[in-house]
């Protein structure tokens, strides 16, 4: 009913003395009304996003790359993967081996045919220049880091979530034997005759994500369970941050996760202190960086209040984990198809087995993925497409979850 109509209305049956009463009803007191109603139900709608918004933040791990001397940049956002970093030298030594610490800007074959190549370098010294042949060595630091993470999940009792590590996955060591140069000579530089190989290295990287690795101290006091004394350990849980303890902390006793605050309870007081992992939850997707920010989160302006719906198995459920992975606006899914088996001759990435989960069954079919890239540096392509199949093998665990690489990019 319109203004007009319901104006209309009220003449035809009000009489004269209560016609202003009307009018002041019609013209002020319900528009008031109306507009203090909506905008009770858009303060609901927020707080209703705002905390689905934290609960998807939650346990969102976000990691990125920067050079040594920038991580400032970042403070109070994005912490260093390993503390040791943040002061650390670009070289070290190993017995008679020099171990010099780089990130490649480089896809999986290139990687593979630098270790297959003889990299000729120089090492500057004090004392001259030495020819020295390096070798392209893995390193595990960072990924060793997300392991010990992971295990606290487990030990936690909460679900990992995969995490795009395709950064991680591209650190590594030059290596070479320094057995010809004297022990007393200082070591004031590096470099390599390969220009293509040079231009893809950087020295001075390091990896960072919302994490903190901290150590805080015990404040333990006696209560009563079961007619014996145990000792309760409390842990404040500031606004935004997500605490666990680490797995060698969750051994011995059992932990309660209130609002603001983790309790330990144990029948041990010696501790005097605890190894924690802080989670800090921030918006990722506003936080600009020269490098992108790879998260296991999802895309903020898709959610959904019926969390069941992600057991449904079925197209629909298949195209929205895909979507509403935070890295989908970076590749183009275009649909699915279930094989009996795919030929190995091809180049196919291919899901990590679900460890932590309960055991599935050893025939199944191969649902493939049929993807391109729409943005990502084709370095970072194929660990993140390892990501994709990873978490979707996580959701349909009836198949083996598999992915072609495609020749062509788009970046």
């Amino acid at each position: 009913m319109t203004r007009e109509e319901m104006k209309q209305k009220i003449d035809s049956f009000v009489s004269d003395s209560d016609r202003k009463v009307a009018n002041i009803l019609l013209e002020h007191t319900l528009p008031q009304m109306q507009s203090y109603c909506e905008r009770k139900i858009e303060e609901l709608k927020q707080q209703l996003l705002d905390e689905k918004m934290q609960e998807i933040n939650k346990y969102e791990i976000a990691i990125t790359v920067c050079e040594r001397e920038k991580i400032d940049l970042y403070e109070d956002m994005l912490f260093a993967m390993n503390a040791s970093d943040v002061t650390g030298r670009e070289y070290f030594m190993e017995e008679d081996s020099l171990c010099i610490p780089v990130w490649i800007a480089a896809d999986d074959k290139e990687i593979m045919q630098y270790k297959a190549d003889r990299i000729r370098g120089t090492i500057h010294t004090t004392s001259g220049e030495f020819a020295v042949e390096f070798k392209l060595v893995k390193n595990t630091t960072y990924l060793d880091v997300l392991q010990q993470c992971r295990e606290a999940f487990a030990g936690n009792g909460l679900c990992w979530k995969e995490v795009n590590e395709a950064y991680l996955q591209k650190f590594f060591y030059l290596e070479t034997s320094i057995r010809n140069i004297q022990t007393d000579t200082e070591i004031i530089g590096y470099s390599v005759e390969n220009q293509e190989l040079n231009q893809r290295l950087h020295r001075n990287m390091i990896p960072l994500w919302n994490v903190r690795y901290i150590t805080l101290p015990a404040n333990d006091f006696p209560v009563i369970q079961e007619d014996r004394i145990h000792y309760r350990y409390d842990f404040l849980i500031p606004e935004k941050i997500e605490m666990l303890l680490d797995k060698a902390e969750c051994g011995d006793g059992y932990g309660v996760r209130y609002q603001d605050r983790y309790s330990l309870y144990t029948g041990d007081n010696s501790k005097k202190q605890f190894m924690v992992w802080q989670i800090y939850a921030n918006d990722f997707s506003k936080l600009h960086s020269e490098y992108a920010i790879l998260t296991n989160g999802v895309k903020r302006k898709m959610w959904s209040s019926q969390g069941q719906s992600r057991i449904v198995h079925s197209d629909f459920e298949l195209s929205r984990c895909i979507n509403t992975l935070a890295v989908s606006e970076k590749i183009v899914y275009e649909g699915y198809q279930v094989l009996q088996n795919y030929d190995k001759t091809f180049d196919y990435v291919v899901a990590r087995e679900q460890s932590n989960e309960l055991p599935m069954q050893k025939e199944r079919s191969c649902l493939e993925l049929i993807i391109h890239n729409a943005g990502l540096p084709q370095y970072l392509y194929r660990d993140t497409i390892q990501y994709v199949v990873n978490t979707i093998q996580s959701e349909f665990r009836e198949y083996t979850v598999i992915c072609k690489m495609e020749n062509r990019y788009d970046s």
